[in-house]
């Protein structure tokens, strides 16, 4: 269950949304386009029965350190899509980073993110993962929710 800003949702229900269920009434597992991840992005209501909004903005490309490290700083949920191989890509909530100050502005050396995927490493590390080629990021959306 993710409960950021307090929505109880899980990313069944999120995959469920965009995809529906296959005749057995499993998950379809296929990877999501921009456009369908960006349409998932819209709000709803939780397991709670709490209605809630989201605002989101795709951007294609590697962020902008300092406005990476802003929208961290006011805890709006940044949501990465980046490599993981040719033609292949896998998308995480980024929930920290790391960086130094350099004379060109920040620079950013780690990124700490959240990945919902129930694989064996991410299970045992509570979903929480680091990298830090951030050349791998192509795209991010800047998430505002309400």
């Amino acid at each position: 269950m993710k409960h950021y800003y307090h929505i109880n949702i899980s990313q069944y229900n999120i995959v469920a949304r965009t995809y529906g269920l296959d005749s057995n009434g499993n998950l379809i597992n296929r990877s999501a386009t921009n456009t369908q991840i960006s349409n998932a992005l819209v709000g709803g209501t939780d397991l709670n029965g709490r209605f809630f909004s989201v605002n989101s903005t795709y951007y294609s490309g590697v962020p902008i350190p300092s406005k990476l490290i802003e929208e961290l700083y006011l805890q709006h949920p940044v949501i990465l899509s980046y490599s993981t191989g040719i033609n292949t890509g896998h998308v995480v909530v980024l929930t920290s980073c790391e960086y130094y100050i350099s004379n060109n502005g920040p620079v950013i050396t780690r990124l700490i993110t959240c990945d919902p995927w129930p694989s064996v490493i991410n299970i045992s590390n509570n979903g929480f993962a680091a990298f830090s080629d951030i050349n791998k990021i192509l795209g991010f959306w800047i998430v505002r929710v309400y």
